[in-house]
């Protein structure tokens, strides 16, 4: 019994003493921030994702894409299809519907802190559409929507 307590008492001292010194490090220089890779926020969370699309001549990067339209990886394999709407985040202070209403969207799904799904009209450019959202100060993020096609073997 004693060369328990003895031994708990040992290991004790031990990690007390690694924990003091850890506090005694001093430092001579002020650390600075590494330079590893740096991406944007908008990188990070896929807003502003390049589309590709498979053509006649290969597959190239979308200009444009409209409701339905089947998008794909740089290496052409089926990655998603285009819903016709756009994920929107507005500033608090403004009224999603009169948003919606001027720019002639309509107001899908709305979250309380005015988190928007805007489906736009048939045949309309979103990738033209979601860069003349994106330039609107009521716009704190904008990203088109897309059903990704997770069912199909990869």
């Amino acid at each position: 019994m004693k060369t328990l307590n003895l031994s708990l008492v040992a290991v004790a001292l031990s990690l007390s003493a690694q924990a003091m010194a850890h506090n005694k490090v001093e430092l001579t220089e002020p650390q600075t921030e590494s330079k590893g890779v740096q991406v944007s926020r908008a990188e990070f969370l896929g807003t502003d994702t390049q589309y590709y699309v498979k053509t006649e001549t290969g597959i190239k990067q979308a200009k444009q894409l409209v409701k339905g339209q089947k998008v794909v990886t740089q290496s052409g394999t089926p990655f998603a299809e285009i819903t016709g709407k756009l994920v929107v985040k507005l500033k608090p202070s403004v009224s999603a519907a009169d948003f919606a209403k001027v720019h002639g969207l309509k107001v899908d799904w709305q979250n309380n802190n005015n988190l928007l799904l805007l489906a736009a009209e048939e045949g309309t450019d979103l990738m033209g559409l979601l860069q003349t959202l994106k330039a609107f100060p009521e716009v704190e993020r904008a990203k088109l929507d897309r059903a990704l096609a997770k069912q199909e073997i990869q």
